[in-house]
């Protein structure tokens, strides 16, 4: 959903977007029917020797983890939408600028927040914003810097879960940038793309002063990608840009303390729509596809800076994009996407990277989808959210998964 549209100005952007915006807004009305299975039990999340209402596991021959479970959310004081997610250390906080009328008749301000505690069990709905949205076609990915939410994109705003209170924000130099991470000073972001473009800049924001850095241009070309940050620079892989160009395997690593690029080792091959995480030690890039959505990937690679090389790490059960996954320490996470063949798998995977060795996790209580969120609580994975493949439906139900 990022986008960028710099050459023009934020105003002008209103009435070249509003029709756009306007159609994604009848849409997500439009999804009514329920994304949720038989649902049983009490809701919140479930105790570490807990069990999970789950269905028969699928047919694998991968060992299952015989101690994880998964329990209810419950349900959250938000409408159907596409949200952004961040964890605060206590708080899973779910945001997106209000719309507002589908039918453009009024213009639209603030936000429809709320944060769950998974400690309480409880939600709590957030103040809206106030600030204004700007109706244009974009995206927004908010980042926790250690105090507060910061976001970009639709509206430009800090929240603080201390004070309970939004501020506004300058606005990124860059427009919808794909890419959105936190360095412990700074907010790099970078990538994105606009109305069949695709941008191959890059912005820094430092809180402590409130200001904006354009990065020195890079090895990369413009397009919508995913990355992680190791704790030393912000690594980028693969990609795609506007289909004439087609999907990359190119990578490149970019450190704001010295302000430099490398470029680093190809990946073996192009791939789009997989997840990138960041282990301690090596970068994770799981799943994806090629050029097209039936060329899906059921391998990972991983990268490491130190050796500056790449590794085939063993392949999971399916194949699987537009997942999510979190990193717990010792295990990585998987949940989500769709297979090649168009199936949502309704079971996660776990991959040990220190035996190289994926488990399948018990079925979730949820319906397999895409585009979900993900947080990691230290506990717990939380998922919130996301469509469903079948019958398009946007989601507003999650669950918690409790690992060994």
């Amino acid at each position: 959903m990022s986008v960028l549209m710099r050459p023009v100005h934020r105003r002008q952007r209103w009435a070249v977007a509003t029709i756009a915006v306007v159609a994604v807004v009848l849409l997500v009305l439009s999804l009514t029917a329920s994304c949720a299975r038989h649902r049983t039990g009490s809701a919140g999340p479930p105790s570490p020797s807990g069990s999970a209402p789950a269905p028969t596991a699928p047919a694998t021959s991968r060992p299952a983890d015989p101690t994880g479970a998964w329990g209810w959310l419950p349900t959250a004081p938000l409408p159907a939408g596409s949200y952004g997610s961040v964890w605060t250390g206590r708080e899973m906080i779910l945001y997106q600028p209000n719309l507002g009328d589908p039918n453009g008749s009024t213009t639209p301000t603030g936000s429809i927040a709320a944060a769950y505690n998974p400690t309480t069990g409880t939600w709590r709905t957030l103040p809206s914003s106030g600030l204004p949205v700007a109706l244009m076609e974009g995206g927004w990915h908010p980042v926790w810097d250690g105090t507060e939410m910061l976001t970009w994109g639709l509206m430009d705003a800090a929240y603080n879960p201390t004070t309970n209170r939004w501020r506004p924000l300058h606005a990124s130099p860059i427009y919808g940038a794909a890419i959105t991470v936190w360095t412990g000073s700074q907010v790099l972001m970078w990538g994105g793309g606009c109305c069949g473009g695709a941008n191959a800049d890059g912005a820094a924001y430092t809180p402590a002063t409130d200001t904006w850095q354009t990065m020195p241009p890079g090895p990369l070309s413009g397009r919508y990608t995913t990355g992680a940050w190791t704790g030393i620079e912000l690594l980028i892989a693969g990609g795609q840009a506007p289909v004439e160009n087609g999907v990359f395997a190119d990578a490149a690593a970019y450190n704001p303390l010295t302000r430099t690029w490398r470029t680093l080792p190809p990946m073996p091959k192009p791939r789009t729509d997989a997840t990138v995480t960041w282990t301690g030690t090596e970068v994770l890039v799981v799943g994806g596809h090629a050029a097209t959505l039936g060329t899906g990937y059921a391998d990972a690679l991983a990268y490491n800076p130190t050796t500056n090389r790449w590794r085939q790490p063993s392949t999971m059960d399916s194949t699987r994009m537009r997942h999510v996954a979190v990193w717990t320490g010792t295990r990585l996470l998987v949940w989500g996407g769709q297979t090649a063949q168009g199936r949502a798998p309704d079971h996660g995977l776990a991959y040990d990277p220190a035996t190289d060795r994926w488990t399948t996790l018990p079925p979730s209580v949820l319906r397999g989808r895409t585009g979900a969120n993900a947080v990691w609580t230290g506990h717990a994975m939380l998922i919130w959210g996301g469509i469903t493949i079948l019958n398009p439906t946007l989601c507003t139900d999650g669950a918690a998964y409790v690992p060994a």
